[in-house]
């Protein structure tokens, strides 16, 4: 009742005959117990990609495990550490980006992440005025051969103007790494909203911000990002 921990259990079966035999079948276990994640999924499905534009389907073999240490939790103020694991096998395409193709079928990856956010609203309000979010995040991918490493900020700065119901926020965001294609920084990946099971305003992150562009990338393959965005609240 408290909801301490959940399970989670999804089978199914598509009978299309354009279909491999290995793809028809579809199987999903997920299980939650305090601050402790874990998935387990083969040819995992999705009933939203029906809607699209983002389709979470993805083929072949998928194992995470992610653990949340809690700084603090006191909403709207949330400081938190986050681990994560995952081992993908006999895949076609990225995990997090479905214009991306794998280049190999098996992907290990790993990151760790800190992230403080600390928006501030008016007794009822729809939208966030004002506040300080930021994240620092360490991450690596292996596909073939060594481990490559990467590294991204992002600082999102919210003020609240005096006309219009109103708030100007600042948000920046960049990485490095020296890698490109499969494992490298990809800031312009198709990740537009879910429907139904994300927040309208989940475009304001760097891999969300569907027809932009990230900043010049140096011969050291270090994108960046930077916007202003004008936040109205309804009348």
């Amino acid at each position: 009742p408290a909801g301490y921990s959940n399970i989670s259990l999804l089978a199914a079966y598509t009978p299309d005959s354009t279909l491999k035999e290995d793809e028809k079948a579809h199987f999903e276990l997920s299980a939650r117990y305090l601050t402790w994640t874990a998935s387990l999924s083969w040819n995992r499905s999705d009933f939203y990609d029906i809607f699209g534009p983002t389709k979470r389907a993805r083929k072949g073999l998928a194992a995470r495990l992610g653990y949340t240490h809690w700084f603090t939790y006191d909403p709207p103020k949330l400081t938190r550490l986050e681990t994560n694991v995952a081992f993908f096998d006999k895949i076609d395409t990225l995990p997090d980006a479905q214009n991306v193709g794998s280049g190999g079928n098996r992907l290990w990856f790993a990151e760790v992440a800190y992230r403080h956010q600390n928006p501030k609203r008016s007794l009822g309000a729809v939208d966030e005025e004002k506040g300080l979010n930021y994240e620092a995040v360490l991450h690596a991918n292996r596909a073939q051969g060594s481990p490559v490493p990467q590294a991204r900020v992002r600082v999102d700065y919210g003020i609240p103007l005096p006309y219009g119901r109103s708030s100007l926020w600042l948000r920046t965001a960049g990485g490095a790494t020296e890698a490109t294609g499969v494992t490298g920084l990809r800031p312009q990946t198709c990740r537009t909203q879910y429907p139904m099971l994300r927040p309208a305003a989940s475009h304001r992150t760097p891999a969300d911000s569907a027809g932009q562009r990230p900043l010049a990338r140096g011969k050291d393959g270090t994108p960046g990002r930077r916007r202003v965005d004008r936040r109205m609240s309804a009348l």
